[in-house]
């Protein structure tokens, strides 16, 4: 499992959004990780948006899959989608013409 410090350093986690992944890492359902650490469900599922986007994971499976896996493993397993996400709809490459041709 990663470490909390890992996770804030290497992907720049709050406390809070760290305190959440723990319990979603350990097999809890986000309303009860919400409920665990005192915050609303609404807030939880924002933190997770927050997490994804940080992470660069689309889905609550990978993102448990990345903080349970060794960091050497992952780095060799992941797809390059995963490891680094595009932080904006430009980066991706995209243009209204590429879309428009597909």
């Amino acid at each position: 499992m990663i470490s909390e410090d890992d996770l804030a350093s290497g992907f720049g986690l709050t406390p809070g959004e760290i305190r959440l992944v723990l319990r979603l890492a350990s097999g809890l359902p986000l309303r009860e990780a919400a409920e665990a650490i005192g915050i609303s469900y609404q807030t939880a599922r924002t933190k997770l948006k927050f997490v994804f986007q940080k992470t660069g994971v689309r889905r609550q499976a990978e993102l448990v899959l990345l903080l349970t896996r060794p960091r050497e493993q992952h780095e060799r397993d992941t797809p390059s989608r995963v490891r680094r996400a595009p932080r904006t709809y430009r980066d991706t490459g995209f243009t209204a013409r590429t879309r428009q041709r597909r």
